[in-house]
């Protein structure tokens, strides 16, 4: 079975929906769940998908994590839980995105509960965000500066950080990695 994600707007709030294909047949299974007021998918691996929802009277959006259904749904929080969280990739496991708000994103890193949150900010960036996992290296963005972009590899841990922008470029960022390759863009 294949899965995807569709969006669906529902009493004027964004729904996530997953979509499975077996064989020729497609079913869409709302994930939202009923505490929120409106949720998204932004990653799925295996039976499980991520993204992050705003709950019902608050302002803060949470990192969700769902295996193929509204009721699985677990939140993703940093260790401050009350700070805004992000979910944008899965693999093996292992859930990225970040923490903080527009202007204060910090690259996180969770498996599974908010429990396990690891916060791979990296020790001299003003912010950062990890945009994706293939369960053992993580990629993302890291502004030093506030001004330059910085492409950025991790293995699990705020000290594992690479800076994978090339010389002669001034700004970078990473979008993918598998098996040891990551790829990304140059400004």
């Amino acid at each position: 079975a294949e899965q995807g994600r569709a969006t669906s707007g529902v009493g004027g709030n964004e729904h996530r929906v997953l979509l499975r294909r077996e064989d020729a047949r497609f079913t869409a299974i709302d994930l939202h769940p009923k505490a929120f007021e409106s949720s998204r998918a932004l990653g799925c691996s295996g039976n499980q998908q991520v993204g992050y929802g705003t709950p019902k009277g608050e302002r803060v959006d949470v990192a969700l994590l769902w295996s193929g259904g509204p009721a699985s749904v677990v939140e993703l929080r940093a260790k401050d839980a009350k700070l805004e969280t992000t979910g944008y990739s899965i693999a093996d496991g292992v859930q990225v995105g970040y923490s903080g708000g527009p202007g204060r994103q910090r690259a996180m890193l969770w498996r599974g509960s908010s429990e396990s949150a690891v916060e791979i900010h990296p020790k001299n960036a003003k912010l950062s965000e990890c945009h994706y996992t293939d369960g053992t290296q993580q990629v993302g963005v890291a502004s030093i500066d506030f001004l330059t972009n910085r492409a950025s590899l991790w293995h699990g841990s705020a000290d594992s950080w690479v800076d994978l922008t090339p010389k002669k470029f001034p700004g970078a960022a990473a979008y993918g990695c598998a098996s040891g390759i990551q790829v990304g863009c140059v400004a």
